[in-house]
């Protein structure tokens, strides 16, 4: 599955252990002529909508899964 968001993870040192900082980013994106960002097809119903925000709730969770396996690492 091509994501539009994704896990940003970044290495920082605390002392002698590293530890984890994470971000959501935005991978993928359209845009319009007034500079406007959009990470959902254009909808033109309900049940369109619903199934975008459904795609970007599984992408999150998915994204939490794999920021919970970075913070387990230490």
């Amino acid at each position: 599955m091509a994501y539009s968001l994704d896990l940003d993870v970044l290495k920082l040192a605390e002392g002698d252990v590293p530890a984890p900082c994470v971000r959501v980013y935005v991978k993928a994106y359209g845009s319009d002529e007034r500079g406007l960002i959009y990470i959902t097809s254009e909808c033109v119903s309900i049940p369109e909508l619903d199934s975008e925000i459904d795609r970007l709730k599984e992408e999150l969770e998915e994204i939490r899964k794999r920021a919970k396996r970075e913070f387990a690492k230490i």
